[in-house]
């Protein structure tokens, strides 16, 4: 998936710590109840998750959701239903800086961030089934 122009990759200083950033509550994307009597062929939709500095889900894009059909537009919805309520522990960056009197501090800063994650929804036999990961190609 592309990365948006818009996004930004944080290179961190050597010995600045980053934590947080990591998925503090979710909810599973439902298959879409109007296809589970079809029973289509897999589906994989690979998201890029806009967190902002709050930990708060801003946004969610799909590489191909422009040229999505009927059926596909189905599971990105479903997707983008679960995941714009994702809570996330916010990113804090620290590095060295100085205060005003030009004594050492440490300075945290908290910043926005995204990461790609891959859902799979599949159905058997009438019973649905969607999975989802994160992926390597997450960004910060």
């Amino acid at each position: 998936m592309n990365v948006p122009a818009a996004s930004q990759r944080y290179q961190l200083a050597t010995g600045d710590p980053a934590t947080g950033a990591n998925l503090a509550g979710s909810v599973s994307p439902v298959y879409p109840a109007e296809l589970l009597s079809a029973c289509p062929p897999p589906q994989e939709v690979q998201t890029l998750v806009i967190v902002d500095r709050t930990g708060k889900v801003s946004g969610m894009r799909v590489a191909d959701e422009a040229q999505a059909g009927e059926q596909r537009r189905s599971f990105i919805l479903a997707t983008r239903q679960a995941v714009m309520q994702w809570r996330f522990n916010p990113l804090q960056v620290q590095h060295d800086g100085r205060d005003a009197e030009g004594n050492p501090v440490v300075i945290s800063e908290t910043r926005a961030f995204s990461l790609s994650y891959l859902f799979r929804f599949a159905c058997h036999d009438g019973k649905a089934t969607v999975t989802g990961h994160k992926t390597p190609a997450s960004h910060a």
